[in-house]
């Protein structure tokens, strides 16, 4: 059993539940702990915590001869800070606490493993040689816990810990820059979006759906040359008609991370020229 420690490489965080995450690792934590005989035995379990404490992060290459280049993994190891609260099996059943770092470790790869050098994103499971841990945060989620009486003294645990990496980097429209913009529909408009903590982009899209319909989408236009910002021309042609209230989508892959996709949206109203 590990001592008890607070500071965190990782931040506590779940994904939404509408994020669709690339990297990560579930870790599967089962331990039997014992209050300490200093402590009184417990009656009834009243409530319990868990908090994932990383304290280690190693960027690994992994070289599988099949690549000039190394891939990469990460390796995350911490403790899981766990506290118990209890009935004391005593006359006055007073609440006690008592406190348990239990070790754990995770490999952080790309998912979905594709292992087939014939098929589109090839990766072995693993992270791309150009990865860079600064371009992440490491989250780590606790995505299940039980807790079973075994005796007056042990208790068995079983946690699930999701380990997982966030982009930094977002994608944020310049043009239009707000929620509401007009849009006048008898000249082109020139769409934009840059990211923010900027690194090279692969490719950038643009898409437009009614404000009523939001799944009804279509191409705007395409920036197959992007260098941190994603621009090109809504052609008045191609414009909705006047009075159409639209969600606009602007969609960039970067050059390293190719499985990932970035998005910002906003909203804007086409209108007829004055």
């Amino acid at each position: 059993m590990n001592k008890l420690t607070e500071k965190s490489l990782a931040q506590e965080q779940c994904p939404e539940e509408d994020v669709l995450i690339n990297s990560f690792t579930e870790v599967i934590v089962c331990e039997e702990l014992e209050i300490p005989p200093q402590k009184p035995p417990k009656e009834h379990i009243a409530d319990t915590s868990v908090t994932p404490i990383v304290d280690d992060i190693e960027v690994i290459e992994v070289d599988l001869g099949d690549q000039e280049e190394p891939r990469k993994k990460v390796v995350a190891s911490g403790n899981l800070n766990i506290g118990i609260e209890y009935s004391a099996l005593e006359d006055e059943q007073q609440i006690h606490f008592a406190h348990f770092g239990v070790p754990f470790q995770g490999i952080i790869g790309l998912r979905p493993c594709i292992s087939d050098p014939q098929v589109d994103g090839f990766n072995r499971g693993l992270l791309p040689a150009c990865f860079d841990l600064d371009d992440f945060n490491l989250n780590a989620c606790v995505e299940h816990k039980q807790f079973h009486q075994i005796t007056e003294r042990k208790i068995k645990v079983v946690i699930v810990v999701l380990l997982w990496l966030e982009p930094k980097f977002e994608l944020n429209f310049t043009q239009p820059a707000e929620d509401g913009t007009e849009i006048s529909n008898d000249a082109d408009f020139t769409l934009e979006a840059e990211v923010v903590d900027g690194i090279p982009l692969s490719e950038g899209q643009f898409e437009w759906a009614p404000v009523t319909d939001p799944d009804d989408t279509t191409t705007i236009c395409t920036d197959a040359d992007p260098d941190g910002t994603i621009s090109c021309d809504w052609l008045v042609g191609d414009l909705p008609a006047a009075d159409t209230e639209v969600i606009i989508t602007a969609t960039a892959i970067p050059e390293c991370y190719s499985y990932l996709e970035i998005q910002d949206t906003v909203t804007a109203t086409i209108v007829a020229a004055p």
